[in-house]
């Protein structure tokens, strides 16, 4: 089968995006299946996360998962990111959440960046150390990410591998709050 060029690829994906939003989940699948089956990982990862919701159709975590890997195999943040969620989750491939978490994380993926921090600050795959967990939390806080810049603003108040300061920590919250009350 003859792969779809950039332009029919990105064309598919937006009038996708249309449908997805207008929750017409049937319509957005028949446009995203076949690019999905023909290896682009951006369709994947789309039709991983409808699988997962059930969006469409009917709701599948092991499927899920597979897109998921497809697309995470090929570099997509998102789906690295998807995957080890759900394996954290106790759902889908058993593959390695924080390897997955790793890879986003270093693409910049806000999300995975947060998880990261969450992974080292309860030592959960790794070693707690609250430095790497500061690392990280703070590279997601800086993207805009609510729950790293709140983790930020608690580990500034606690005192959690850093000296106390109740100003930073402040800060840190009114930035966390911003993003909810936006």
């Amino acid at each position: 089968m003859k792969k779809p060029n950039p332009k029919d690829i990105n064309n598919a994906l937006s009038d996708y995006k249309a449908c997805y939003k207008a929750a017409q989940y049937a319509e957005a699948l028949a446009l995203i299946m076949p690019l999905a089956e023909q290896g682009e990982a951006r369709a994947q990862y789309n039709l991983a996360v409808q699988l997962e919701l059930g969006l469409g159709i009917e709701q599948d975590d092991t499927l899920a998962a597979s897109w998921y890997h497809k697309a995470a195999q090929q570099g997509d943040s998102g789906a690295q990111h998807n995957l080890a969620c759900l394996f954290l989750a106790g759902r889908g491939l058993e593959v390695a959440a924080l390897e997955l978490f790793k890879q986003a994380a270093e693409q910049g993926h806000a999300g995975a960046q947060y998880s990261m921090g969450f992974l080292y600050q309860e030592g959960r795959g790794v070693s707690e150390n609250t430095n790497e967990a500061l690392t990280w939390y703070r590279l997601a806080a800086a993207q805009g990410n609510g729950k790293a810049q709140y983790m930020m603003g608690k580990i500034y108040a606690d005192g959690l591998g850093v000296d106390p300061d109740m100003a930073v920590a402040a800060e840190w919250y009114r930035q966390a709050a911003e993003q909810v009350l936006s």
